[in-house]
C-alpha cells in the first residue's frame, strides 16, 4: 500500500470513528429471528465475496494499476446500512484483510466530500445492503417470483467499483415469511437501479439507508 492510500485510510478510520460519536445510529425495531435473518444474509454474502472474490478482483486490478495510476494495493471500503453495521464489522475483523474497513453510505458519502477518490486511485469499494419491505408498486414488480400475498419481500443490493473493470451491481430477491428468509433470486433486474456509484459520488432513493 502506498504512503498516500495508507494516510488516505487512517483517515478515513479517524473521520469515521468521530461521525459515529457525533451521530449514533437510529435503533431500527426487528424481531429476534428477523435480525439474525438480516445478519445472515449480509455476513453470508460478505465471508463468500472476500475469500472468492476480492482475490480476482484485487489481481485484476493490479494488473491495470500502472496504467490507470491506481494503487496496486488499496483500501477495501465495505459500505453497508447503519443496522448492517455489526454483522459487517464481525466478518471483517474475522477474515478480511487488514486494509478492509466497514462504513455505511452516510459516512462515506461524508467522507468523500472531504478527501475525494472518484477515480479510485485509494480506494475499492464493495456495497451490500439488505431493504426490507418493499412499497406496493415495487412488490409488484417481482410478482413473477411467486411469493406468497402475505410474504414481504427483501432486496439485497451489492455490487463493486474501484476494480479497473465495469463496476458490478447485483440485487437479489428474498421473501421474508412465517417467520423465515428465502432466497427467491441471486439475481434480479430492477426496473429502477436504486443506487449509482460514480467513484466516490453516491446516489440513493433509498429512505433506508
Amino acid at each position: 500500500m502506498q504512503s498516500l492510500t495508507r494516510q488516505w485510510a487512517d483517515d478515513l478510520a479517524r473521520f469515521v470513528a468521530d461521525h459515529r460519536a457525533a451521530r449514533p445510529a437510529r435503533a431500527v425495531p426487528m424481531v429476534a429471528a428477523e435480525r439474525a435473518a438480516h445478519d445472515a444474509i449480509l455476513a453470508d454474502h460478505l465471508a463468500q465475496w472476500l475469500a472468492e472474490d476480492l482475490p480476482g478482483l484485487l489481481d485484476g486490478r493490479r494488473a491495470v494499476a500502472s496504467g490507470q495510476a491506481l494503487d496496486p494495493d488499496p483500501v477495501v471500503v465495505v459500505m453497508t446500512n447503519p443496522w448492517g453495521l455489526e454483522a459487517t464489522r464481525a466478518v471483517i475483523a474475522a477474515s478480511a484483510p487488514d486494509t478492509a474497513v466497514a462504513v455505511t453510505e452516510l459516512e462515506f458519502r461524508s467522507w468523500s466530500r472531504r478527501s475525494p477518490d472518484e477515480a479510485h486511485h485509494r480506494h475499492l469499494n464493495h456495497w451490500s445492503w439488505v431493504k426490507r419491505g418493499l412499497p406496493e408498486p415495487r412488490q409488484a414488480e417481482f410478482a413473477w417470483l411467486g411469493a406468497p400475498d402475505d410474504a414481504v419481500l427483501w432486496l439485497h443490493r451489492h455490487g463493486t467499483s474501484g476494480t479497473g473493470s465495469p463496476d458490478r451491481l447485483v440485487c437479489s430477491v428474498w421473501q421474508w415469511h412465517d417467520g423465515s428468509a428465502r432466497l427467491l433470486t441471486a439475481d434480479a433486474a430492477e426496473r429502477q437501479r436504486a443506487v449509482r456509484d460514480a467513484g466516490s459520488r453516491w446516489q440513493t432513493r433509498d429512505p433506508d439507508l
